[in-house]
């Protein structure tokens, strides 16, 4: 989550400086204009793997603890299934983001494979069915096609907000195990919970 923080502040701090620059249009602005709207993408293309890989590992958690018996015996298993659910509900996109950003070279060479089935609608942008896009930011979206479906993760304090409520829930679900395994003494092992 705190990698996610960062990115989001790089891409605030790059839509300022770029805003500054346009403003100013000192000396080089058109070079300067550029790296932050780069800046932006490599925010919003780190962000949204952090946001994966934040995914990955809630899944991993559930799958350990669901063949740990000990543990599982001490935590809520529906508690551990809101916290999936939850991240699950904000970010449903992260995957064919995730796997547009970490390939896009084959996104590129297969068009006729990851262009849009359906047209897509945003404030400001209509898409016809066909197109296909990697890398384009819409305000604070991210927005890729993958397979067939346009697909998009927001850079924001919203998505921030989402991952500590996911994180939230997670910490709130382990601490069982956490206070039992703090209250053993150094000879004892942890045990299921009866």
């Amino acid at each position: 989550m705190r990698n996610f923080a960062n990115d989001l502040g790089l891409f605030d701090y790059a839509f300022e400086k770029y805003e500054q620059s346009i403003d100013q249009q000192l000396s080089g602005f058109e070079t300067l204009c550029e790296q932050y709207a780069s800046w932006r993408f490599i925010a919003a293309r780190d962000g949204a793997l952090q946001i994966y890989h934040f995914g990955k590992i809630l899944e991993q958690l559930s799958s350990q603890l669901h063949g740990c018996p000990t543990l599982s015996s001490y935590i809520d298993k529906g508690e551990l299934k809101l916290a999936n659910k939850l991240f699950i509900s904000g970010f449903y996109d992260v995957i064919e983001v995730r796997d547009n950003v970490g390939h896009q070279a084959q996104v590129l060479l297969t068009p006729e494979r990851n262009a849009t089935k359906t047209e897509i609608d945003l404030p400001l942008i209509h898409v016809g069915a066909g197109a296909m896009f990697t890398d384009v930011l819409h305000e604070r979206k991210y927005l890729v096609t993958h397979f067939g479906k346009a697909a998009f993760l927001e850079i924001s304090d919203e998505s921030l907000e989402k991952l500590r409520n996911s994180l939230d829930k997670v910490t709130q679900t382990l601490n069982p195990i956490l206070r039992h395994a703090e209250s053993l003494l150094p000879d004892q092992k942890l045990t299921p919970k009866e």
